[in-house]
């Protein structure tokens, strides 16, 4: 089985869901890379501009292989297991009660309202997995979902298989199916999932292409097609083609439709086409150039303004910060916060367990007593600890927005923050003013060592750039003691991987997992705190 993405449907054709079928160009990279993930089996991720046609590759291999296209739109609700089956609970309890007040009576009937496994509904990988012929699938805009979202459809997509848990049973995939998944990348995905995945990109298309995909649109004529007409007048065509003129002369046909002046043509529009895309791609190109060449200067001047910044701020007591910049959104904050999660139940138990109380319906034909389950509740307690002042004073708005998301939206059992200057000796601070103090042996009284987790966010002294042996000795006995109190212990800096090399803060990163405060950093050192951490 090979896709070569040259089958193209005829014009007017429709798919099983009754949309039209358009024609599909793909470049010969994907349709490589289309046949390596239908040899290896493995899902297919697919990035790339709004447009460019992520979506419409699962219907082209669809139609090209003769094959079965089932399609899962996710959406900010959506479930991993709402693609596997679905189990319609409240049509059980229904049918229970039916019974139970003698309107059931049929012991058919009867037979089928105890068998859970009359209630499950199968969802779109389900239903691949159970048919006979193979069947492609599009998991479209994954990012959508919830950030658990894709690492619950690991084992499903890797081992193909899955289990009911209402009925017990096994579901194995008869074929293995083949599988595309888009994003718009709106969402981290993480790497667990990524590493299942075969990833191929979508540039848009080139002046070629979308030259040929232009001309391949269905027309608005009865069949489709536009002919000149050679003696360069306009005239009525016996089925229904439009021909234009030369000449530019328009003339009302038999029909009593206009024909199209030529200079409306498909040909010239695509000339203006190319010319526009022509001039964008030269002006991008210069503020590319531009753009890169002002980046280069700023990065070589970057650290000695911030050294004349900090003498400045330090000497006039007044500071100027800039805080439109940062390398991790807020939203994306709130989102990484929400993976440092322990979850426990909470006792007693008070949450109804609507499927386990229909089952007991359906086994004793009557409600007895309902079935609670105890509520899980995320048991996480975070120390955060921020560096305050001197080299991380150009860093306060980053400082302030972690500990904002951190206590707003993480969802965590408790949030406790703590400020420092460089290093954490005898006392921990309430504010960032230093004047609310606290003794460190104090603060460790309360750590739990199960629950909780401790994040630190400082430089380092990556910021000055320089080896301060007394402030490494001193950081490496708190951390000693911490370690006696806490398992899961972590660094974020602001400053660069690259600078830390000959400061304090290369010499801190053999202590401890240290990562840079970006979005990738942020999700390994809250990984690491989790204790998930490779």
């Amino acid at each position: 089985m090979q896709y070569t993405g040259e089958v193209q449907p005829q014009q007017g054709e429709l798919d099983a869901y009754g949309q039209r079928l358009y024609p599909y160009f793909p470049s010969p990279d994907l349709v490589e890379v289309v046949n390596l993930a239908i040899f290896l089996q493995r899902p297919l991720l697919l990035k790339g501009e709004p447009g460019c046609g992520k979506t419409r590759l699962a219907a082209a291999v669809a139609y090209e292989l003769g094959l079965p296209l089932e399609i899962w739109p996710v959406k900010s609700t959506s479930r991993a297991r709402d693609g596997l089956y679905i189990y319609d609970t409240v049509a059980r309890l229904r049918d229970a009660q039916l019974a139970a007040n003698s309107r059931i009576v049929q012991d058919e009937e009867i037979k089928r309202i105890s068998n859970p496994a009359t209630y499950v509904r199968w969802g779109v990988l389900g239903k691949a997995f159970l048919s006979e012929q193979q069947t492609v699938v599009l998991i479209d805009e994954i990012d959508k979902a919830d950030i658990d979202f894709p690492n619950d459809l690991l084992m499903e997509l890797d081992q193909g298989w899955f289990k009911v848990e209402e009925t017990g049973e096994i579901v194995r995939a008869k074929t293995v199916p083949i599988v595309f998944i888009t994003s718009n990348d709106e969402k981290y995905l993480p790497d667990a999932f990524l590493r299942r995945c075969l990833f191929f990109y979508l540039d848009f298309p080139s002046d070629e292409r979308l030259r040929k995909i232009i001309n391949n649109q269905p027309s608005p004529s009865p069949t489709g097609t536009i002919t000149p007409s050679p003696t360069g007048t306009i005239t009525p065509s016996p089925t229904g083609t439009i021909t234009p003129s030369p000449t530019g002369i328009i003339t009302p046909n038999p029909t009593g439709t206009i024909a199209p002046n030529p200079t409306n043509t498909v040909v010239q529009i695509l000339d203006i086409i190319r010319i526009i895309l022509r001039t964008l791609l030269f002006i991008s190109i210069f503020l590319a150039i531009g753009f890169a060449i002002l980046m280069r200067r700023k990065l070589r001047t970057k650290s000695l303004q911030i050294a004349q910044i900090f003498r400045q701020a330090l000497s006039r007591k007044v500071f100027l910060l800039n805080t439109d910049y940062l390398p991790v959104t807020h939203q994306q904050m709130k989102q990484s916060w929400r993976y440092l999660r322990q979850l426990v139940p909470e006792r007693p138990a008070v949450e109804l367990d609507v499927e386990a109380t229909v089952h007991e319906i359906g086994r004793q034909g009557i409600l007895l007593e309902p079935v609670f389950i105890s509520r899980r509740i995320n048991r996480i307690e975070l120390i955060l600890l921020i560096d305050r002042d001197g080299s991380m004073v150009p860093f306060h708005s980053f400082a302030q927005r972690l500990a904002q998301t951190a206590l707003q939206g993480g969802g965590l059992h408790q949030v406790k923050i703590y400020y420092f200057h460089n290093c954490p000796t005898r006392y921990l601070y309430h504010d960032p003013a230093h004047v609310e103090a606290e003794p460190v042996s104090k603060v460790f009284q309360h750590l739990h060592s199960q629950r909780t987790s401790v994040l630190i966010f400082s430089d380092g002294g990556a910021a000055c750039g320089r080896w301060n042996r007394e402030r490494i000795e001193l950081t490496a006995d708190f951390l000693q003691q911490l370690r006696q109190q806490i398992r899961y212990l972590a660094w974020l800096n602001p400053m660069p991987c690259y600078r830390w090399r000959g400061t304090t803060a290369g010499a801190i990163a053999h202590m401890l997992p240290m990562f840079e405060f970006n979005r990738r950093g942020l999700d390994e050192a809250i990984a690491v705190l989790r204790g998930k951490a490779n």
